[in-house]
């Protein structure tokens, strides 16, 4: 372990050669009503993830997508989508494209 005074920090210059350029898993939350087909709702939603991924400039290809289930809620079954972003920036613009093609 190494301890860098704050003073030093502040006064230098930091090259951060990580950020934001790394790939990051970004959720994605849904709601279907009771009596949806859980396992076609999986299915078709695991199949668009699939395809966004492969077909977006913004996601990252090969990464398997993911549902879980978290949630019986007021309004219906509560999940989320798991994705993979190829740069943190572009997290919205990738759910944005996920959500128009899952409507």
């Amino acid at each position: 372990m190494i301890i860098v005074p704050n003073k030093s920090i502040a006064a230098s210059t930091l090259m951060n050669y990580e950020q934001p350029l790394a790939e990051c898993t970004i959720t994605i939350p849904l709601t279907i009503t009771y009596g949806s087909n859980l396992e076609q709702v999986e299915s078709v939603t695991l199949e668009t993830a699939r395809h966004i991924l492969a077909n977006s400039q913004y996601g990252v290809t090969g990464f398997e997508p993911a549902v879980r289930y978290k949630e019986l809620g007021e309004y219906g079954i509560a999940f989320d989508v798991v994705l993979r972003i190829k740069n943190v920036v572009d997290e919205g613009i990738l759910k944005h494209q996920f959500i128009k093609a899952i409507y």
